[in-house]
């Protein structure tokens, strides 16, 4: 007896074969991270949870002496840190079965697959640029202010430098009106006439050199919280290496604060410390900005706080402040202490912003989970970004009726927020 033709698989070769192309041609974000080298597929499963951890590099402080003889120096200590890599909500895209079968007898599939392509990126990427704007911990420029001249560009190329970022790689994402008002600089010497994939039609000409500058449309907005004035550090907060490894991050108390109003600070604001410096990544020195001023600590809000009745905000910032006496790991010049003087540079209260993001490539790291297997016809593929998308063609019995299910869970990891930061014009 002959074998019928399995036409699910048929179709399903021909949406998996138009898909592919329209999903890698509409990725912009996705391609300025890591992604599925750090978290692998699979890396999450029901044994790890909905977390995993990955190793952070070490760091080690050199001594200097005339003969060579460190037996009066102390050795490096080798603590290991590890950064959170979470998962995220589940993406899925529903079509009914016979819209394919359909467009396909009609040569239309790629007019069915092509939006649901596009979709899926835009809904990654405006959650993993939520996730680089709450989880960088600098901010440039004066807040609502629009990019525009090569002046603010080069701003974020200077800052980095001077904070010794990894050469290379450093990314930064701008609204749309940014290549306007960019347009005369870069006149006659870029045509996008041959542009074929959203990547290369989005990247900017950057007059700096040391920034890859694209356009992006999914930049999220951010509303400032419900702050004031005349903030102060209760007390000296924890800046130890040891108490920060693992998150990242800095825990420190905050008085001044108008009584038991929520959303005092809002997941995303952006704190500034008067009179404590960052140091240069690499040289552990105080690192120095425009004449020689120091670059002042910054750090982004963790999650929504509220002040409490006596006018005390607990808070928690992205971007760690270590500081220890010869500390290999040191971030800041010197030691936060009470009293020091906190101001939220995020703009006005209340306001809504959409902040441009830059960043190095290796702040943050994308990967997915490998899905569970759904009862039906099923297969899954991972595209060039590390991701694994399963496809399920499956039947409502109740309402007679099939379908086809697109799924992506994504895994992000911010590996090191002081890598990373927002910014807009001067």
């Amino acid at each position: 007896m002959a074998t019928s033709n399995n036409l699910t698989s048929n179709v399903m070769t021909k949406v998996l074969r138009k898909f592919l192309p329209e999903y890698e041609t509409e990725i912009v974000s996705l391609k300025s991270v890591d992604t599925g080298e750090l978290i692998p597929s699979g890396s999450i499963n029901p044994m790890t949870g909905d977390t995993v951890y990955i190793k952070r590099p070490h760091k080690y402080v050199p001594v200097s002496t005339a003969s060579g003889d460190i037996s009066s120096s102390g050795s490096n200590d080798i603590i290991s840190g590890r950064a959170a890599a979470t998962v995220q909500n589940h993406e899925t895209i529903k079509i009914q079965w016979e819209a394919l079968e359909e467009a396909i007898e009609l040569d239309q599939l790629e007019q069915i697959i092509a939006p649901a392509a596009g979709e899926l990126v835009t809904e990654i990427e405006l959650n993993l640029n939520e996730f680089i704007k709450n989880n960088s911990a600098h901010q440039l420029g004066t807040a609502g202010n629009a990019i525009s001249k090569w002046s603010d560009i080069s701003n974020v190329d200077s800052y980095t430098t001077a904070l010794g970022f990894p050469s290379g790689m450093v990314y930064g994402q701008v609204n749309s009106y940014a290549r306007r008002n960019l347009a005369d600089s870069i006149k006659g010497i870029f045509s996008q006439s041959d542009a074929m994939t959203a990547w290369e039609r989005a990247r900017i000409p950057n007059m700096t050199g040391g920034l890859e500058l694209f356009m992006s449309n999914t930049l999220k907005s951010h509303t400032t919280g419900d702050w004031d004035a005349g903030l102060q550090l209760n007390a000296a907060p924890t800046q130890t290496y040891v108490s920060g490894k693992d998150t990242f991050q800095t825990t420190m108390v905050l008085k001044g604060a108008d009584t038991s109003v929520t959303g005092f600070l809002k997941a995303g604001d952006v704190l500034q410390i008067t009179g404590r410096a960052f140091n240069n990544f690499k040289s552990r020195e105080q690192a120095s900005g425009e004449g020689g001023a120091a670059l002042l600590y910054t750090g982004t809000v963790n999650a929504d706080a509220d002040s409490d009745g006596g006018g005390l905000v607990t808070v928690v910032l992205n971007g760690p402040a270590f500081y220890e006496s010869g500390g290999q790991y040191n971030t800041i010049s010197s030691a936060l202490d009470t009293d020091d003087v906190v101001t939220v540079i995020s703009g006005t209260a209340s306001t809504a912003y959409v902040p441009n993001l830059f960043y190095h490539k290796s702040a943050f790291s994308v990967g997915s989970v490998a899905q569970k297997r759904l009862k039906g016809w099923e297969t899954r593929f991972a595209t060039k970004d590390g991701l694994q998308i399963r496809f399920t063609d499956y039947s409502d019995g109740d309402k007679n009726e099939n379908y086809l299910r697109l799924d992506v869970v994504p895994i992000f990891a911010a590996l090191n927020p002081l890598l990373a930061g927002k910014f807009y014009g001067e």
